[in-house]
């Protein structure tokens, strides 16, 4: 071992690929040397030269080298010798397994050795192989001629005469393959016999050679056998049987259909059956695992010629057929089983799997595999005749299996049933149009017919003498002798035909013995060759998971390292890409689905990348801006926190300094007013299209004011700077104060405040703040406080706890605001949305416009913005004004646009009415405009493009310009103009409108209007009073937004200095409460949530303390499957693989092993709907498993690090208090993971990263990836290949309308079970008063979509576990929520039990109860179940008084009421305290 270095972990931002990179450019560090080893491989007998072979040699050249120089090494086409990596010295290192150890020690030294250190040497090699002509075994001499035997153990012994190449003939009593076994011996001692490696006494085991020893001893390791030739005994129970003709028969898992005639049984009863028709191979009568699969025989009168048609069914779905490596995919339909054709797929090498409704179908070389996890049924086929079933033990074994594969009861004597012969038992399972099939007789006609067969069949001996011990050949013999005596009798007795016979024979054979972990690379140039690409050989024992461009540089799992399959591989040096080989350095980078090749360069937000040798090298630029949006009613801040809100008509503080600063130059404020077209048609506030009104920007004494001239689409904003109107005189710079605002497209004006701050408003609905880093954490407002942590922008203005949008929004309000902030109209209704006519649905879900955006998901068209679009409708409130769902359209194709696609607005009609009118002159409107010299106002400027999509009206061509009236125009042609309405018509001072029941008067740019409120008289409510005159902010919540001097009149208030509470009744200003959940709480009151308290302080929650060593961060995987990150990310996506959940390496400072939770997804509905199989959880060498069904969990023998295992009425719980670390998973679809805050930015994998930022969690290697489905691909694991989660995404239903119109009959069941979530009167209602709108929306979009798509069973299990991952989440913002009934979801509890919607992740019992609860038990949020009511604990499965517990001394249990006396002599000592 090494002991002078220290283990380095890498980091989650210095990936090992990254590493391995930077190895490219440095020099090779120690010296190299060269062996070489020849091995022999197969030897292969050449047709037509008897005793001639032609023998394979495998050839190991090696390398030593620096350990650290792998790559280089590896693009030598040399590979690592694990065994020579020398171990680390390390405490990291403690509880790793071996392999885990030298895994790790690489690691470092590749760190190393891009350092420049010094690193020590390991071993390299290359193997290659060699063929060369000589004789076969058993043959000698110059011509090969002579017969010998077993030259290498003194030939035939004891007299014995050799008469074949190794074969003896032994004289009278002696026995053994070179007569090396006395049988008078044996009579004389029959304690001592001769001990074998095999089962069958064939060879002798190593060490023992021909001395007989005791039984005990040659038994001692339980492998091999004992005893002599003819008289055998297994050293382990046999598994051996014998059917009703002596044949030997062996159980499988697998049974096997192959060449025209050939089976064998799931019990391993060999037969020959010579159908050629369409028979069950394999189906299952378990009413709730129904399958089934058969075969139909073409052209298999020949050998040559035969091929077998699948057909097969695994639910009431889909049907498959596949010939070769063709599948199609029928859809069932009505009570006929009526089928149209929805998939014909060729399958091609290396090509991703296809997957359809949990059906994972992939070709892997010559073979086919289908898998089907959800019934544990899997099946291969080649391009010929050859079709393997396997079938899960735990799932099938004597659970009604039938067909020619037989029942599967573990005895393979009774696999024919009653049937007396192979013939008849397979005429059972006949279809019923084909003719019986007589008895097959004996083939071999005479011994000559039957010795020449059993020389062609010779190979299957002597190539895979190695799995002899695993797999008798006897029966595959058998089989190969009878077919070729068959192709004599037809008079098929050319070369070609033998071949075929003895092919399909060793290929079926192979695979045998591969399932029983034994690969021999049996094919070569003369021996059933096959051929490849170029740069390509083909090899039998390939890897199942090849190198590719993608995993060239990665260590490849135990599990990938030991499955092998028959394929092309690509030579030393070259990896696989798609059908090719490349070497490394030619593989492309992939982003967002599209490919770059080499050299390529690439700016995703604030990083900059590069393509080199297939990775992205990306650096991150720390001083990257972020975007605060305020679009309409929603609000984006610049850390990724979203709001809905209804504004009302007020002003609006979106950035200014944090409270105490110094600086107070820099304040942004929106005010918002009712849009005036609609204002006829409302009949309440809600109702108002609040829109921005006017923007102010005030810096270093200046102020900047953004006027909506008319609050509609299209119409530039007036802008007024100090009083002065200079939106006919832009651009106007201000270099004192670094001062720039000019007009940026005909719609959007900007103003610049230095490099840190950029302001945009497009007059009508969409106000942007781009941010550098110089604000961060020196801001607050709606815009939040710029210090990437999502969680504490909703925070209301001098508080610390989070608050529903409305009350954040009203802590912002600036200046004097009567009206409070409302909460947005629910949107349309389900039916609504699911009937196809609503604009959102047409526009977004439905429009070819969006369907290459839409179907990428690089854009979430189908989440974010079609909510957006519904929330925008619901706003409005006014029936038939189509033109509200433009805002969320217009921002959805700004987003396509940057994603890469183009929004067409001229050829649709809906997204025609979004697009506003450019007027005449040669205009047109694009999506993103051009931001500098577009217009005649910026010809005299000097400013540079600005970066981002801004909506606008362009000219056609580049040397035309805008004019003052939107007309292209030459340069010549420019005029300076003023324009303030859409239509060009230009008010002149003193011009007066109308507007509802007041004037407006046109001055100083805008319309001045009169007093709007027009109140009806009112019955005064509570103890208020009718007031002539009264305050204009005379509630708790504004007493101090107004000026004193501001008043109302005629209305009713609370006298004197009183202001009104909440509920409408007055009190003195000091007396004003704190709200929560939209109950008050007096001044002094404290609240604990979590690991938070707080206390209310005029007016505001305060934070008074925090444990935050206990504070818990949870990621959530639940339903189909949904996610949660640390950070509060949510996502979807259907991929049914194992993925990472979260990971962490090693950190010896916090004493922390490498963790690593994992969960593998399978199907659980016809329509890509995925659930949770199992969840992993390894914790330094310690791997823990909890599997779904009935399978035990699989734990380690002692558990390390503090880890246990509980168990609750609905949850499993793995738990480690000294690591931080819980686990919760209810065994079925939802998964909770737990972390401490020492975890935070240590993380990584589906969870994020839990560094506070929810916009960042999908980021890989300072790479941003926008598309969940790509982010999750990134951390699938496992040893099995599985469908890409874009195939999957492909043939599933994208959003929840779509899923519920493609099950249409599930959609009424859906709604009524899901609209609990939404209903204001529902049993979440006091929920949806504490979370995000958003976060309330994606629950019930989850719901919908799970409760449509899982409708293969358990479909309660689905809606359920969402009503559950959503009460959990109200529970965890402190709201309680009784949900479960009789009717719904119901739970029963038994042993006086009750159910309780939160309770602690700790059972009450009489061993603990008085006892400080443990760590994990405090500050942890809680989970729902069955629980013992207060004062009742558990005790033997049942509740009991907390009073009647026994007593516990030294393990045993004592009656309540028993007395006794400890002797003072062997009183224990004190028990030590718990640290």
């Amino acid at each position: 071992m090494i002991s002078n270095q220290r283990l380095t972990l890498p980091s989650a931002s210095a990936g090992f690929g990254l590493l391995l990179l930077a190895l490219l450019v440095l020099q090779q560090l120690g010296s190299a040397s060269s062996t070489a080893a020849d091995v022999k491989l197969k030897e292969t007998p050449i047709t037509g030269r008897s005793g001639w072979c032609i023998v394979t040699l495998q050839r190991r050249e090696e390398k030593n080298s620096s350990c650290g120089n792998m790559v280089e090494m590896t693009m030598e086409g040399l590979t690592i010798d694990k065994s020579s990596v020398p171990i680390l010295t390390d405490a990291a290192l403690a509880n790793r397994t071996t392999h885990e150890k030298r895994q790790l020690s690489l690691q470092t030294y590749i760190r190393d050795f891009a350092y420049s250190k010094a690193t020590p040497n390991c071993t390299f090699y290359k193997l290659t192989n060699i063929e060369k002509t000589q004789c076969c075994v058993g043959y000698d001499g110059s011509n090969c001629q002579t017969v010998v035997c077993f030259v290498d153990r003194g030939g035939c012994l004891n007299g014995g005469k050799c008469v074949k190449p190794n074969v003896c003939q032994c004289a009278t009593n002696y026995l053994g393959t070179n007569c090396d076994e006395d049988l008078n011996a044996i009579k004389n001692n029959p304690n001592e016999q001769y001990c074998y490696s095999d089962d069958a006494c064939l060879t002798k085991k190593t060490g023992f050679g021909s001395s007989r020893v005791a039984f005990g001893r040659c038994c001692s390791d339980g492998t091999g056998s004992f005893g002599y030739q003819k008289g055998c005994m297994s050293c382990k129970t046999s598994t051996v049987a014998k059917n009703n003709t002596g044949v030997e028969v062996v159980p499988f898992d697998t049974c096997v259909s192959y060449g025209p005639n050939s089976y064998r049984t799931f019990d391993g009863l060999t037969f020959e059956y010579q159908g050629r028709c369409t028979y069950l191979l394999a189906g299952s009568t378990n009413p709730t695992m129904k399958w089934w699969c058969t075969i139909t025989l073409l052209n298999c009168d020949k050998f040559e010629t035969c091929r077998k048609q699948i057909t097969m069914r695994f639910d009431d779905i889909n049907q498959y057929v596949a010939l070769g490596y063709n599948v199609q995919v029928f859809k069932l339909s009505g009570t006929t089983g009526a089928t149209t054709l929805t998939a014909n797929v060729t399958l091609e090498e290396n090509s991703e799997p296809n997957e359809w409704n949990g059906v994972k179908v992939e070709r892997k070389g010559v073979n086919v595999y289908l898998t089907v996890r959800s019934i544990g049924v899997k099946l291969k086929w080649d391009n010929e005749n050859s079709v393997f079933v396997t079938v899960d033990r735990s799932l099938h074994k004597n659970r009604g299996l039938k067909g020619l594969c037989g029942d599967y009861d573990g005895d393979a004597t009774n696999d024919f049933g009653s049937a007396p012969n192979p013939a008849a038992f397979g005429n059972q399972w006949k279809s019923e149009s084909c003719q019986d099939i007589a008895n097959v007789p004996i083939h071999c006609e005479s011994p000559e017919d039957q010795a020449a067969a059993e020389g062609d069949c010779r190979p299957i001996n002597n190539v895979f003498f190695q799995c002899h011990s695993k797999i008798s050949p006897t029966q595959v013999v058998k089989r190969c002798v009878q077919d070729m005596c068959i192709l004599k009798k037809k008079g098929e007795t050319s070369d070609s035909a033998k071949s075929s016979v003895l092919c399909s024979h060793l290929s079926a054979y192979s695979y045998q013995c591969s399932l029983e972990g034994i690969c021999i690379d049996w094919r070569g140039s003369t021996m059933c060759p096959q051929s490849c690409p170029a740069l390509m050989t083909w090899s039998e024992c390939a890897s199942a998971c090849p190198t590719t461009c993608a995993n060239y540089d990665q260590l490849k799992s135990a599990t990938c390292e030991s499955s092998m399959v028959p394929r092309c591989k690509c030579g030393s040096g070259y990896v696989h890409y798609k059908s090719t080989c490349i070497r490394p350095n030619e593989c492309p980078c992939t982003y967002n689905s599209v490919e770059y090749m080499p050299g390529s360069n690439l700016v995703v937000d604030c990083s900059t990348c590069n393509c080199a040798n297939g990775r992205w090298q990306c650096t991150y630029n720390p001083n990257c801006p972020k975007m605060c949006s305020i679009t309409g009613s929603h609000i984006v801040t610049f850390d990724g926190a979203k709001m809905d809100f209804n504004p009302m008509g007020c002003a609006y503080t979106l950035l200014e300094p944090v409270s105490g600063a110094n600086d107070s130059r820099l304040q942004v404020q929106v005010t918002m007013e009712p849009s005036p077209e609609y204002l006829l048609a409302v009949t309440a506030d809600s109702q108002f299209v609040n829109l921005p009104k006017m923007i102010t920007v005030k810096y270093r004494g200046v102020t900047i004011q953004l006027k909506s001239v008319t609050l509609a689409a299209g119409t530039r904003p007036s802008v007024i700077i100090d009083g002065v109107d200079f939106t006919n005189s832009l651009p106007y710079e201000n270099v004192r104060s670094q001062i720039l605002v000019r007009q940026l497209t005909s719609f959007y004006a900007m103003v610049k405040i230095g490099n840190h701050l950029s302001v945009y408003f497009d007059g009508y609905r969409t106000v942007e703040l781009k941010g550098a880093k110089l604000l961060s954490q020196k801001i607050e407002g709606l815009c939040g406080n710029f210090d990437s942590k999502t969680e504490n922008d909703l925070h209301t203005k001098g508080s610390d706890m989070i608050a529903p949008p409305v009350q954040v929004a009203q802590s912002y309000v600036s200046g004097s605001c009567s009206k409070t902030a409302a909460e947005l109209p629910s949107p349309g209704s389900t039916s609504q949305s699911l009937s196809g006519v609503d604009d959102c649905t047409q526009v977004l879900l439905n429009s070819d416009s969006f369907k290459a955006c839409r179907d990428s998901k690089k854009v979430d068209i189908l989440g974010y913005y079609y909510r957006f679009c519904q929330k925008e409708k619901a706003c409005g409130g006014i029936p038939n004004i189509g033109e509200l769902y433009c805002t969320a359209a217009m921002s959805a194709a700004r987003a396509c646009k940057t994603a890469g696609f183009q929004i067409d607005f001229s050829t649709d009609s809906r997204l025609s009415k979004c697009a506003p009118s450019c007027m005449s002159g040669g205009g047109s409107f694009t999506i993103c405009a051009r931001t500098c010299r577009s217009s005649c106002s910026d010809l005299s400027s000097t400013s540079i493009c600005e970066l981002g999509c801004f909506p606008g009206c362009d000219c056609q061509y580049d040397n035309q310009y805008r004019d003052a009236y939107g007309t292209c125009v030459r340069q010549s042609e420019c005029t300076c103009l003023d324009r303030y309405n859409r239509n060009g018509k230009i008010y002149r001072s003193g011009a007066v409108i109308s507007r509802q029941c007041t004037n407006c008067t046109c001055a100083n740019g805008d319309f001045a209007c009169g007093n709007s409120s027009c109140a009806d008289k009112v019955v005064c409510p509570k103890d208020q009073v009718y007031l002539d005159t009264m305050p204009a902010c005379q509630k708790c919540i504004n007493y101090d937004k107004c000026q004193s001097n501001q008043s109302e009149s005629g209305r009713c208030g609370c006298p004197g200095d009183l202001v009104k509470k909440a509920d409408g009744s007055c009190v003195a200003k000091p007396h004003c409460p704190c709200i929560y959940l939209g109950t008050e709480y007096l001044p002094g009151h404290i609240l604990k949530i979590g690991c938070k308290t707080y206390k209310c302080v005029s007016r505001t929650w305060t934070k008074i303390a925090e444990d935050a060593t206990k504070c818990e961060a949870v990621c959530v995987a639940y339903g189909d499957p949904h996610y949660s990150t640390f950070d509060r990310k949510a996502y979807s996506f259907q991929g049914s693989c194992q993925y990472i959940l979260m990971k962490s390496d090693a950190n010896a400072a916090l004493g922390l092993p490498p963790i690593e939770v994992s969960a593998q997804n399978i199907p659980c509905g016809s329509q890509q709907v995925t659930c949770t199989k199992f969840v992993r959880v390894k914790v330094g060498s310690d791997t823990y498993v909890l599997v779904r069904g009935r399978e035990p969990d699989q734990l380690p023998v002692a558990m390390n690090y503090g880890m246990r295992r509980e168990k609750f009425t609905l949850f499993t719980q793995l738990v480690s208090d000294q690591l931080g670390l819980r686990i919760l998973w209810d065994r079925s679809t939802r998964v909770y993971v737990f972390v401490k805050p020492h975890f935070n930015s240590k993380v990584s994998g589906l969870c994020g990263n839990f560094d506070g930022n929810a916009d960042n969690d999908f980021t890989i290697k300072n790479l941003p990836i926008n598309n969940p489905i790509e982010f999750a691909s990134n951390f699938r694991t496992g040893g099995d290949s599985c469908a890409s989660e874009e195939s999957s995404a492909s043939k599933s239903p994208q959003s929840w309308i779509e899923m519920c119109t493609a099950n249409s009959r599930r959609r009424d069941y859906a709604e009524s079970v899901c609209g609990a979530i939404k209903s204001k009167t529902g049993v979440f209602s006091a929920c949806q008063q504490v979370l995000e709108q958003d976060v309330i929306e994606n629950f019930y979009e989850n719901c919908m979509y799970d409760a449509c798509g899982c409708d293969t069973g358990g479909d309660c299990e689905c809606v359920c576990t969402v009503l559950s991952a959503f009460a959990t989440t109200c529970a965890e913002s402190g709201v309680s929520v009784q949900w479960r009934f009789q009717d719904q979801c119901p739970i029963m509890c038994t042993g006086g039990r009750v159910y309780q919607p939160c309770m602690p992740p700790c059972a009450k019992t009489c061993h603990n109860v008085g006892l400080e609860p443990e760590p994990h038990c405090v500050n942890s949020q809680c989970i729902e179940g069955c629980a013992c009511p207060n004062g009742y604990v558990e005790h033997d499965n049942e509740c009991i008084p907390s009073d009647n517990c026994p007593c516990f001394y030294q393990g045993k249990e004592y009656p309540k009421v028993l007395s006794f006396t400890i002797p003072l002599a062997v009183q224990p000592a004190a028990a030590p305290k718990a640290v």
